[in-house]
């Protein structure tokens, strides 16, 4: 049965591998590629100056401050994809397939976790196996793994943390209980929100065995475990108290982002719409489902595994309360409660195809019919997910990669872009060079910047920051000193629609004269593959 089960297992893996491998190179002009920009350069940096410039791995973004630290050295938890990232770097060169495959590969442990997770609180093959198919293929888990994100070591490390929690309860084994400490801490030093599955850990703690036959041996265990597990508030305090005072002025790692009050603003249709995005409406509803029926099961036989998760649902709570700051900013923040989801829905179709064992026609038991109806379940819902996944996969914003390779292309290394805030970060990545994010920047930051020689000579100005075209004090200053270098329009029912503009300093720029640029200019095709088609765009050199 185990053989069959590895067999099942591996296929899972690679049908997940095969869902998170589209766009693997692709450049950096996705949903959320400004997440994945932060990451991608402090690895970039790390590759290149060693993990310990700033200090014992502080990392180093391509977006500073422009009044701040100009290395972009930030407080923040410990930079495991940073550093992972890194290392690919220096043993396979700077590509971005590199990149994207260790991020995959830790979700596709996340994967496999859920499978042992899954079969030990609950002691059925099927389950884990089916737990790790959702996984597989739920699109929160299938896009985000390609994104490079903390969130992917942190839910593989969160995951393996609970299957050896589960192994101790039975066994009061010293190795499963360090083990799990181990895992548990790099998962919360990774990002603190992981943190949460300490919920059902402490509510399910066996505190009377502990005590009564635990013995010395037991004890001494947990109490390693529990020194191991302090080296997060130790990370916690050197890198938002003792790295240098300039580095601190972003607080990325600071408790200071625990906004419990904001938990009476959230934006629950945003949340709503997450929810959807991520595990499918049909997805949610038949976890809520599975919650009913976990509940009702508890209430009769009061199994572990059914209150290891109601627990878990339970650190929804808290979760909710500690992160209500950023449950309404994106929807990768629900990580670390997902795998709830996952399991509720896995609990749902086993208990379904357990009733149908029993399904007769005509009098007669249909033999495995609780197979086949698990099966289809797990197909149909599969189906949505490819939808779900796709969405997220085509939403894209092009010409961030053709904008940063002529940025790097006409540039030197020291010279800095000023660019419109919003989903435009990847431009940093294709051109190699640091950026100051931007809205409405006024004359006093551009004199700032030339007071301390930051050498700021490009500016970027993507689609939805063509509203700076109507501040005439901040737009006057801009077109009087830099001039128009490259351009991209998009074909739209009404003509040529610019997407972006990219000016260079000297010279200045008339925005009237855009219809002769239409005109008079020959234009390079750039397409973008989507999961139903291209997408092409057109890019031209001004005065080349």
């Amino acid at each position: 049965m185990r053989n069959r089960s590895f067999l099942v297992l591996v296929c899972i893996l690679v049908v997940g591998f095969y869902l998170r491998s589209y766009h693997m190179d692709y450049p950096v002009v996705g949903y959320h590629n400004w997440k994945e920009t932060h990451y991608l350069t402090e690895a970039r940096n790390f590759a290149r100056d060693g993990f310990f410039k700033y200090g014992f791995f502080i990392p180093a973004k391509d977006y500073p401050s422009l009044r701040g630290d100009s290395s972009g050295a930030h407080a923040d938890t410990f930079p495991v994809i940073s550093v992972s990232v890194a290392l690919g770097f220096m043993f396979f060169g700077q590509e971005l397939w590199v990149a994207r495959l260790i991020s995959i590969l830790f979700n596709l442990g996340f994967v496999a976790g859920m499978y042992f997770l899954g079969r030990e609180l609950f002691g059925r093959e099927d389950f884990g196996l089916l737990a790790a198919f959702m996984s597989a293929i739920l699109p929160l888990f299938v896009f985000f793994s390609h994104n490079v994100q903390l969130i992917n070591p942190g839910i593989f490390f969160m995951v393996l943390s609970s299957v050896f929690y589960v192994r101790w309860r039975s066994s009061f084994s010293s190795r499963e209980i360090i083990l799990c400490s181990v895992f548990l801490m790099f998962a919360t030093v990774t990002k603190y929100s992981f943190g949460v599955i300490l919920v059902p850990m402490v509510l399910l703690f066996p505190y009377k065995r502990f005590w009564r036959v635990g013995g010395w041996r037991v004890r001494r265990a947990v109490g390693v475990a529990f020194l191991i597990f302090l080296l997060v508030p130790v990370w916690h305090v050197y890198a938002n108290y003792l790295i240098p005072a300039s580095y601190r002025l972003e607080k990325q790692a600071g408790l200071s982002q625990i906004q419990p009050m904001d938990v009476f603003h959230l934006d629950w249709f945003l949340i709503w719409s997450f929810i959807s995005e991520n595990y499918t409406l049909f997805g949610f509803y038949v976890s809520l489902f599975g919650l009913l029926f976990m509940l009702l099961f508890f209430y009769r036989g009061r199994g572990f595994g059914e209150g290891f998760v109601l627990a878990y649902v339970l650190s929804i709570l808290p979760f909710s309360v500690l992160m209500s700051s950023k449950l309404s900013g994106h929807s990768y923040h629900q990580y670390p409660i997902a795998p709830v989801v996952v399991l509720l829905i896995s609990y749902f179709i086993i208990r379904v195809g357990d009733y149908s064992k029993e399904l007769r026609i005509e009098g007669k038991r249909i033999q495995h019919i609780n197979v086949l109806v698990v099966v289809a379940i797990a197909l149909l819902f599969s189906l949505l997910c490819y939808e779900g996944a796709s969405r997220q996969f085509d939403t894209q914003f092009p010409g961030l990669d053709v904008a940063g390779e002529y940025i790097k292309e006409h540039s030197q290394p020291d010279e800095r872009i000023l660019f419109t805030v919003g989903q435009t970060y990847g431009i940093l990545w294709h051109a190699d060079r640091k950026g100051y994010p931007m809205r409405v920047p006024p004359p006093e930051d551009f004199e700032y910047a030339e007071e301390n020689n930051l050498n700021l000579r490009w500016i970027f100005i993507y689609e939805w920051g063509f509203d700076l075209l109507k501040h005439e004090r901040e737009w006057s200053y801009i077109k009087d000193r830099f001039s128009l270098k490259h351009v991209a329009f998009k074909q739209t029912k009404d003509g040529l629609h610019p997407i972006y503009f990219l000016m260079e300093k000297g010279g200045s720029f008339d925005e009237t004269a855009l219809n002769d640029i239409v005109e008079n200019f020959s234009y390079n095709l750039v397409e973008y593959e989507y999961t139903k088609g291209n997408y092409e765009i057109l890019s031209a050199t001004i005065g080349a």
